[in-house]
């Protein structure tokens, strides 16, 4: 199983999501700050494993969802980065959602254990 996790980094969502992760599901996390696990050794566990991804951004930021034009361009308006970068968190949450199902869940290799920043 793949669970989305908006927020986690606290209280029952962090529990919820490390109990996923001990069962071998894996999870992919929407945070602010993704700086937030750095010093968490059960979650760098499975952020190393693969097991984990982080994704930087705002699940309150309602916006247009530009994501819908890489139907018609051929390429989403946003980019995914491995890695951090200040300000990356404007982007609309249908855009970060356009990002995890289009990018992070059919290409799970590619973006499995990274921290992903989306910035426009």
């Amino acid at each position: 199983m793949h669970a989305f996790v908006l927020g986690g980094s606290k209280n029952i969502g962090y529990y919820a999501a490390l109990r996923l992760l001990e069962q071998g599901n894996t999870v992919t996390f929407l945070l602010r700050r993704t700086t937030v696990f750095d010093y968490d050794e059960q979650m760098q566990h499975y952020l190393k494993k693969g097991q984990a991804t982080l994704v930087a951004g705002d699940g309150l930021n309602l916006a247009d969802c530009r994501g819908d034009e890489a139907e018609r361009t051929g390429k989403a308006p946003y980019r995914a980065v491995a890695g951090e970068i200040e300000g990356g968190y404007t982007v609309s949450r249908r855009d970060t959602a356009h990002f995890i199902v289009n990018g992070v869940l059919k290409d799970w290799e590619k973006w499995e254990g990274k921290g992903v920043v989306l910035v426009y």
